[in-house]
């Protein structure tokens, strides 16, 4: 059990999650509450906080409301055929029974626990909540919907037993109906996943080895505003960290995510974002054939989206965030081509395996 937790049960937990379970079959008499950061959360059952902590995979799903596809996700990690992973369901303090559904599926499960946190959360805060309550070797972060292949720990854990230095594993997907790999190949997986617009892979395909994450305090950004771009920044900044092993096996389905109707000016700063945003947060800086590179994108992707932005009457505010796009990365250019040879941290002479283990 880690320093900042501590456990209470009985009547204290039972009286603090009387609004909790409402609904349902009551939990009360069997859940705990555990200080966590400062915070009171609830664990159900009581006692398999302390029992999951010697598990050597964390699997993560954050609970939010709507929840859709949270059977298929916790179906898929029940039957994975590689170590048994601890699975941890957390509730943001969801109104729409999360915390009742997670404890139903629980409840029949002896690796798994649910928790809640005291006030809601969403997004980046609970991704991170779910981060900080993992304590296996290896974990991983999986949405509702989102469905692992049975042998995708199996293989993805493999990778990291084989190399000390192995931060990140990455696997593929089936590709939707319709839909065509990438065109970006070959070369440096950082400037890959930085050109692609999907770095580094899904989110469902990812595995982390958690000591990166903690020697580095790495976190979901809040200020990563778009979801998609949310799911792609972390696992981009362990990947410019190096040590990535990748298997090319279809080992995840991801969920289907929210689709909103975007403008073309906001389709644009979506597009850039998924590149730029990831950029800021590195921490290294990238070489001038990459953001050369980088600008050849944000050009195409003006050209892309101009037509109908002048069709919405939004060419002007298209302009401005082309504009903006293109300051930040000429910019960068000039430094990075003013550093010279010597102070060239370009991504095409990066070395993984630098991680402090």
């Amino acid at each position: 059990m880690r320093d900042e937790d501590a456990v209470r049960g009985g009547n204290e937990a039972s009286g603090r999650t009387s609004s909790a379970t409402s609904d349902g079959p009551d939990f009360a008499d069997n859940v705990e509450i555990v200080d966590h950061l400062g915070e009171q959360v609830l664990a159900y059952p009581r006692g398999r906080h302390a029992q999951i902590r010697e598990a050597r995979v964390s699997i993560c799903v954050p609970i939010e409301p709507g929840r859709a596809g949270l059977e298929a996700t916790c179906d898929s990690v029940a039957a994975q055929t590689g170590p048994k992973p601890a699975l941890l369901l957390v509730d943001g303090h969801t109104q729409d029974g999360g915390f009742q559904a997670a404890c139903r599926f629980v409840a029949s499960h002896g690796e798994a626990i649910a928790y809640q946190t005291p006030r809601a959360l969403a997004g980046a805060a609970l991704w991170n909540r779910c981060l900080a309550l993992a304590s296996g070797t290896y974990t991983k972060l999986l949405l509702p919907g989102d469905v692992l292949a049975p042998d995708f720990l199996a293989k993805a854990t493999a990778l990291l037993d084989t190399n000390e230095e192995t931060m990140l594993v990455t696997t593929g997907r089936p590709l939707k109906k319709g839909e065509k790999a990438s065109g970006v190949a070959g070369g440096d997986p950082l400037a890959r996943a930085l050109l692609s617009g999907d770095p580094p892979g899904p989110l469902a395909g990812q595995l982390w080895r958690r000591s990166a994450i903690t020697a580095h305090d790495l976190r979901f950004r809040a200020d990563v505003g778009e979801r998609d771009g949310l799911e792609h920044e972390l696992g981009t900044r362990l990947l410019a960290l190096g040590g990535l092993a990748t298997c090319p096996d279809a080992l995840c389905t991801p969920g289907e995510r929210r689709k909103s109707t975007r403008t073309a000016c906001e389709s644009f700063r979506r597009s850039c974002e998924a590149s730029l945003g990831v950029l800021r947060g590195l921490p290294i800086e990238v070489g001038p054939l990459v953001l050369t590179q980088l600008l050849d994108r944000v050009v195409a992707l003006y050209r892309e989206h101009e037509a109908r932005a002048t069709k919405e009457g939004d060419e002007g505010v298209l302009h401005r965030a082309y504009a903006v796009a293109l300051d930040e990365l000429v910019r960068r250019l000039r430094r990075a081509t003013a550093a010279g040879p010597s102070g060239d941290r370009s991504t095409s002479g990066h070395s993984f395996g630098f991680l402090p283990r």
